[in-house]
């Protein structure tokens, strides 16, 4: 890998720690080497993890960290840069964790004169972490605590500004939920693997950094420049820029997924949802008429973000940006819930309390199914009804979970623990991989999807190696195993490039090419990456990310499936009859683990890839 460029390489790596519990910070640089081989965002993240959270250190300790990482090319003005990486050791899976929002944060961070946040130690009571270009702040918060997260950023920004943008708990996080999220100011969240429980474990109430006057600078600025306007040529051009898409969003999909079969529903018990068409945010938005505004992160053309409200019914003042596939899949279908204005209240409630959406509302729709089977009665649950399609069930839980009050207090714990105390068998259709509740999408009709979940190294979501939407866009059932192992990796090395920019999952895909990007990122770092370059940074990343679940204890075995998934065919749609037998995951896992070049039967990356990858420091 070589070196080009005005300015040789770019300053990029400049990282500021704080340490909550002396209240102290300093400025730290990471080498350009380093920088090199791991880019930014979920890369240089997963290479801080490595090194400084070891197996010995407990989620909710004040040794954990709160890692907020920003990319080469965020801040910039490119259209899909506006992400920033929070990481730390999950609450809830005991995996290496990262998550990602859009909005403001990122680019005032680069701005600020900070590429990575690292945030350790714990303050002795509530606390704002406030981050200015000069330095740090940590002020008093206990008047913010126990508030939800819009009054509590009203509150906070009226003392400090505008000029600062950031990212707060709820409730939830306050009071450890593991699946507690971190909203940021202007309507994104950091979702998924408990970061809000770590902030709250640190009494850290807020962390908001001020924007700044720092040039960021390219190590090729007139590069930079060229590969930006080409870019942008083709992102204008390529179908879906500005128009459904931008018209509705993520929650656009619904209809197509519960019409091809690929719509979870019922706790995965369906594929296909009567009411799909009425979540959908086309419905919501041409027909309700329930959006009223668009919104965008910061430098991003599409505005992909949906700000509904409702206006009238009993659910009426109720607004979130959104809801997401995810949220509408999660608290609609997954619930047996078809009316779109209770998943806008369900939305809000989840958002102002400070939980994951996909984690909260599977974990209800398992107690939903529990309760359907005789496995709880009204008196486990506090005298509630917790049956498929009962809205107002869902946002009592909601609540109860975010306070551990009553029957919230078991699902607060999420499934894989909820399942394990109920017992009688719960745990076969308890939706999680690793402890982490499943995304919204159906493996059993399309089989790559099923290694995304069984070994994605931050348990049952679908982003971390990639998303094979419906097999690379080529919609319909998908039932044949073979070649799904090389189609996952590559889906994995252009979802980790992504994060590493980062870059924003649905922009990206839209304006994405290897060869663009390769040169713009060499522009931007000054390290001349080829695309294999960028390919071999992707599977170093993902293998160093492997080897942190591997330190942790995780196995192969821990790469499965919900037995339901399994063992229980799809009963409804055009995939009807499709499932993953213990066999064809095995396959599967067998497929990925080679074109990973990691031991076929362990899993565990062989000492020659290490060494390929640069990472033969990694000791297991």
């Amino acid at each position: 890998m070589g070196k080009i460029g005005v300015n040789i390489v770019s300053d990029f790596g400049r990282v500021l720690r704080v340490d909550l519990s002396s209240g102290t910070s300093k400025i730290e640089k990471i080498d350009q080497e380093t920088v090199s081989r791991f880019i930014g965002g979920r890369g240089l993240g997963a290479k801080i993890m490595w090194d400084e959270v070891g197996p010995a250190i407990e989620a909710l300790s004040p040794e954990n960290k709160v890692i907020l990482a920003t990319g080469p090319l965020t801040g910039t003005g490119f259209p899909t840069a506006s992400r920033v990486i929070m990481l730390t050791k999950s609450p809830l899976t005991g995996t290496y964790m990262y998550t990602m929002a859009g909005g403001r944060l990122g680019a005032n961070m680069r701005q600020a004169g900070y590429d990575i946040i690292i945030v350790e130690g714990k303050a002795e009571k509530p606390v704002n972490l406030l981050i200015t270009p000069d330095g740090i702040k940590v002020r008093e918060a206990q008047y913010l605590w126990g508030m939800g997260t819009t009054l509590a950023l009203y509150h906070l920004k009226n003392e400090i500004g505008s000029s600062f943008s950031g990212a707060i708990i709820g409730p939830a996080g306050e009071n450890l939920i593991p699946y507690a999220g971190v909203s940021t100011d202007d309507w994104r969240q950091f979702g998924r693997g408990g970061l809000g429980a770590v902030m709250g474990s640190k009494n850290l109430k807020a962390i908001m950094v001020e924007k700044g006057h720092k040039q960021i600078s390219m190590a090729d600025p007139g590069q930079y420049k060229q590969i930006f306007k080409r870019i942008m040529t083709d992102f204008k051009a390529k179908p879906g820029n500005g128009d459904s898409f931008a018209r509705y969003g993520t929650g656009e999909s619904q209809e197509a997924r519960s019409a091809l079969g690929g719509l979870p529903t019922s706790n995965w018990a369906q594929c296909t949802f009567s009411k799909a068409r009425d979540i959908s945010m086309n419905y919501m938005r041409d027909n309700l008429g329930l959006v009223v505004k668009d919104t965008g992160c910061f430098g991003c053309p599409l505005r992909c973000g949906k700000l509904t409200l409702v206006k009238e019914g009993p659910f009426a003042g109720a607004s979130c940006d959104g809801p997401e596939y995810e949220s509408i899949f999660a608290l609609g279908s997954a619930c047996g819930i078809g009316d779109p204005e209770a998943i806008i209240a369900a939305n809000q409630l989840c958002d102002e309390l400070g939980l994951d959406t996909i984690s909260a509302g599977v974990s209800i729709a398992f107690a939903m199914e529990c309760f359907e089977r005789g496995y709880l009665d009204r008196e486990d649950t506090g005298g509630l009804e917790v049956r498929f399609g009962n809205s107002k069930v869902v946002l009592t839980l909601i609540e109860d979970i975010a306070y551990r009050r009553g029957f919230g207090a078991l699902l607060a714990m999420g499934t894989k623990r909820a399942a394990e105390q109920i017992g009688q068998g719960s745990e076969y259709f308890a939706m999680h991989v690793k402890g982490m509740e499943l995304g919204g999408y159906e493996p059993r009709t399309a089989k790559g999807q099923a290694i995304v979940f069984a070994a994605g190294n931050r348990g049952g979501c679908h982003h971390a190696i990639g998303l094979p939407v419906f097999e690379e866009l080529k919609l319909g059932i998908h039932k044949e195993i073979e070649g799904k192992g090389e189609l996952v990796k590559r889906h994995a090395a252009l979802r980790i490039i992504q994060d590493s920019g980062p870059n924003c999952t649905f922009a990206y895909n839209r304006s994405f090419d290897w060869q663009n990007w390769s040169e713009l990122l060499s522009a931007a770092l000054g390290h001349t990456y080829t695309i294999e370059d960028l390919y071999t940074a992707a599977a170093r990343i993902n293998t160093l990310e492997r080897c942190y679940n591997i330190r942790e204890g995780f196995t192969s075995a821990d790469d499965t499936l919900p037995g339901r998934l399994m063992e229980e065919p799809v009963p409804d749609g055009p995939g009807s009859g499709e499932r993953v037998s213990p066999e064809d995951l095995r396959n599967l896992l067998e497929q990925y683990y080679t074109a990973m070049n990691w031991d076929t039967d362990t899993g565990i990356p062989k000492k020659e890839t290490l060494e390929k990858l640069n990472l033969e420091w990694v000791k297991l």
